[in-house]
C-alpha cells in the first residue's frame, strides 16, 4: 500500500464568511463616498445658486436705480418747472408794461392834444364884434396901400407921421403892396393880441406873427414905436 500525504482542505465556510465581510465593507465604503460626492454635489449646487442669484440681486439693483434717478429728476425738474412759470410770469408783466406805458403816454398827451384843438377851434371859430373892430383897425393901418386920413384915427401921433407913412406907400408899391392880415384876435381888456400874416402882393410871406394894439376912448389904436417898427423893417424907417 502506498503512502499519500495528507493535505487539509479549506473550509468553505470560513471562506464564504469571509467573502461576505469583505462585501460588506465594500458595500459600506461605497456608501460612503456616494454620501461624500452627493454632499459635494449638494455644495456645488448650492454654490451655483448662490451665484446665480447675485447677478440677479444686482440687476434687481440696478434695476431699482433708474427708477431712483427718475424720481430724482423729478425733484430736481421742480426748480426747473417754478422757474419757468417764474418766466412766464415775468413775460406776462413785461407784455403788460408797454401797453400800459402806451395808456400813460396817451393820457399825458392829451393835454397838449387838448390845447391844439382849442387853438384850431379858436382860429376857425367867428370873432366876435370887438375883435373884428381890433382886427380891421390893424389891418387899415399897416396896409401901404390904405388913405392916411382912414388910417390917422388909429395910429397913435398920426400927426407927425404922415411924411413916414407916404415912403411906406413907395416901398409897398414895388412890390405889388405891403399888408398885414389878420388870422385872429385875443382881447384881453384894453389889450387886443392880433395874429397875422405879412404880404407881399397877395403872397403871405411871413405867417402867424403877433402884435399888440390898445383900446383908447374906445378906438382900437397902433403904437408910434409898433408902427415905426414894422415900417424899419420894410425899409422905409420913420422920419423924426
Amino acid at each position: 500500500m502506498s503512502s499519500r500525504t495528507f493535505r487539509p482542505r479549506p473550509n468553505r465556510s470560513r471562506l464564504l464568511a469571509l467573502l461576505a465581510a469583505l462585501a460588506l465593507v465594500a458595500a459600506a465604503c461605497g456608501s460612503d463616498d456616494s454620501e461624500t460626492e452627493a454632499g459635494a454635489s449638494a455644495s456645488a449646487s448650492a454654490s451655483a445658486s448662490g451665484s446665480a442669484s447675485a447677478p440677479a440681486d444686482d440687476a434687481s439693483g440696478s434695476a431699482s436705480a433708474p427708477a431712483d434717478d427718475a424720481s430724482a429728476s423729478g425733484s430736481a425738474s421742480a426748480p426747473a418747472d417754478e422757474a419757468d412759470e417764474d418766466t412766464d410770469e415775468a413775460d406776462d408783466a413785461s407784455a403788460s408794461t408797454p401797453a400800459e406805458d402806451e395808456g400813460e403816454s396817451e393820457d399825458a398827451s392829451a393835454p397838449a392834444e387838448d390845447e391844439e384843438d382849442a387853438a384850431d377851434a379858436a382860429a376857425t371859430a367867428e370873432p366876435t364884434a370887438e375883435e373884428a373892430e381890433a382886427m380891421a383897425a390893424w389891418a387899415l393901418v399897416f396896409d401901404s396901400n390904405a388913405d392916411f386920413a382912414e388910417k390917422a384915427p388909429h395910429l397913435e401921433d398920426a400927426a407927425n407921421l404922415e411924411t413916414s407913412n407916404a415912403g411906406f406907400l413907395s416901398a409897398g408899391e414895388a412890390m405889388g403892396g405891403i399888408s398885414l392880415a389878420p388870422t385872429s384876435a385875443t382881447i384881453d381888456g384894453d389889450t387886443a393880441t392880433v395874429i397875422y400874416d405879412v404880404l407881399f402882393g397877395e403872397n403871405a410871406a411871413y405867417t402867424d406873427l403877433d402884435g399888440t394894439m390898445q383900446l383908447i376912448d374906445g378906438v382900437w389904436v397902433v403904437s408910434r414905436d409898433r408902427y415905426c417898427g414894422f415900417l424899419a423893417s420894410a425899409r422905409t424907417p420913420c422920419e423924426g
